[in-house]
């Protein structure tokens, strides 16, 4: 289970097919790593959908298993790791 952190507070503004992710954040992580850029995009966009899916308001975590992420990416495990442990280092995301 991924927790993606400074979510929660855009479920409110959530509609059906998008995903909010505060301007902040994005700058940080484009600065720091493109990849881990995309990966938390990812892990948002499977927050967003699994909340509408099984209607969990108020929720920041996805069940997200790593090859899942590695497939649906189409990266390698080295790229993956490496973006992966970024957003955990950075606190931008917490495994459970």
């Amino acid at each position: 289970m991924i927790i993606v952190n400074n979510y929660e507070k855009n479920l409110q503004e959530k509609q059906k097919g998008h995903v909010f992710i505060d301007e902040p954040t994005i700058a940080k992580l484009f600065k720091i790593n493109s990849n881990a850029a995309c990966l938390y995009m990812f892990y948002c966009m499977n927050v967003s959908l699994q909340t509408l899916q099984f209607d969990l308001s108020q929720n920041n975590s996805a069940h997200c298993p790593d090859s899942y992420c590695k497939k649906k990416l189409h990266w390698g495990a080295s790229k993956f790791y490496r973006a992966k442990n970024i957003l955990l280092n950075k606190n931008l995301i917490t495994q459970n």
